[in-house]
């Protein structure tokens, strides 16, 4: 089970890396080069791997089927929001005053934190929303 979920995390990392990169590609018309591209695509991996440990940690943390769709709907929802908040907290940063380096080791942090309260957000609702929703109807049956 630890060999899958490592797996998991990893392949997460680098599908959000990749969608990334290819997002900002493709939609904004921009793609980095040299090190802010390291920059941004190791922020997003981190920012992937973060997401993929939060969605295990509260999948295992769901003791119904309900529940652990309810999170896996949240997840779905809410890694929209929480790529976009990362491309966004990285081009904050851009600049003719940011020199590469600097922005090498900002990036990954601000992108990581930035998609990782984005994600913790939404499936800490849609986590509630199933414990609320479990709970009821537990009371309902009584």
């Amino acid at each position: 089970m630890m060999r899958k979920n490592l797996l998991a995390t990893v392949l997460f990392g680098l599908a959000w890396a990749l969608v990334g990169i290819g997002f900002q590609a493709l939609h904004f018309r921009y793609l980095p080069h040299g090190v802010e591209l390291v920059g941004q695509a190791f922020g997003l991996f981190l920012a992937g791997v973060a997401s993929s440990l939060l969605l295990i940690t509260f999948l295992g943390g769901m003791r119904n089927p309900l529940g652990r769709q309810m999170v896996v709907a949240g997840y779905v929802l809410f890694s929209p929001l929480g790529l976009l908040l990362a491309l966004l907290a990285s081009s904050s940063l851009e600049g003719p005053d940011m020199p590469g380096m600097a922005f090498a080791l900002e990036a990954p942090l601000l992108i990581a934190v930035a998609a990782t309260i984005a994600m913790a957000v939404g499936l800490g609702l849609t986590g509630g929303l199933a414990v609320f929703a479990h709970s009821v109807a537990a009371r309902v049956r009584r």
